[in-house]
């Protein structure tokens, strides 16, 4: 092998150290950011759970205040059909009592 050859193959070898070195970069800077991509993906995850928590907590409350109100609602209209019933009653009543001489 004569000393050009040498050096022709060192430099290849050169060249191909270099070459691997960039993949081997490449490769790094890419984990690194998957790596980031993957820390920022799991913070907005939790951020949305405690998003979803609040809005569970509201969903709740809301049901509990619908469930009063309904009862309440119910409780009204009892009373008022049993007044309705009393104001019939007295009608028929004071219906009978005008027909009497």
């Amino acid at each position: 092998m004569t000393k050009a050859e040498l050096a022709e193959l060192r430099l290849q070898i050169a060249r191909e150290k270099e070459r691997t070195y960039s993949e081997m970069q490449k490769i790094a800077n890419s984990l690194v950011s998957s790596r980031q991509q993957m820390k920022n993906a799991k913070d907005h995850e939790l951020q949305l759970r405690v998003v979803i928590q609040k809005y569970d907590e509201k969903f709740v409350t809301l049901q509990t205040e619908l469930k009063d109100t309904n009862l309440s609602y119910g409780t009204f209209k009892q009373d008022m059909d049993m007044v309705n019933y009393n104001i019939y009653l007295k009608e028929q009543k004071n219906h009978y009592l005008e027909s009497q001489p």
